[in-house]
């Protein structure tokens, strides 16, 4: 697979039930570590609410937490719904604020999967291909040709740098990778010398 489903952007949804409150809170990541970034900025935002749980896929990663609720009735009806969406690089925080009436089981279940179906239907999704990033330096006579290559590729040029030779810094789609280092390599006659 080259690409992948995603949150197309960061969405917050209220909903009520039975005088609970549920917000749910949801962007893309590109690592696990910028998912628990974004739980705990959402736990502090909602420091004072009863429960913050949350779930996230991102790449073949997936985890998920209740947050005190019932075990099972809050971070994985969450992760069910990211699942069967076929989302990937997501993370959903489900914040809850008590209204004083029991929900139940059941009741908790439809409640979080309720709110995280609601959060993505406002973010909406995207199809996104996986990347790499490439470094590389070059002699300013292939400049040229380099960034038509460039331009061919669709690369996103992340950095570039005009000293002794030109340096790139680019974000290729996965599956043009090896395509583009033998096109640049034979553009150049071999004069490129790439950094990992």
């Amino acid at each position: 697979m080259d690409s992948y489903l995603t949150v197309k952007k960061p969405a917050r949804v209220i909903i009520n039930i039975k005088k609970s409150k549920f917000i749910a809170s949801l962007k893309n990541v590109k690592n696990e570590a910028e998912a628990k970034n974004f739980i705990n900025e959402i736990k502090k935002e909602f420091k004072d609410a009863s429960h913050n749980p949350y779930a996230y896929v991102v790449n073949d990663i997936f985890n998920s937490s209740d947050d005190s609720e019932p075990l099972n009735t809050a971070g994985k009806p969450i992760l069910d719904v990211i699942l069967k969406k076929n989302l990937k690089n997501v993370v959903i925080v489900v914040t809850r604020y008590f209204g004083g009436i029991k929900l139940g089981v059941g009741g908790l279940i439809r409640a979080y999967r309720e709110a995280a179906l609601k959060g993505i239907e406002a973010s909406g999704t995207i199809e996104k291909f996986y990347e790499e990033e490439i470094s590389f330096f070059v002699d300013y006579e292939f400049f040229g040709e380099i960034n038509k290559t460039i331009q061919k590729y669709r690369c996103k040029i992340l950095e570039k740098k005009m000293e002794n030779n030109a340096f790139f810094k680019i974000s290729i789609r996965k599956r043009d990778k090896e395509n583009f280092l033998n096109e640049i390599l034979k553009k150049t006659k071999g004069k490129v010398k790439l950094s990992f």
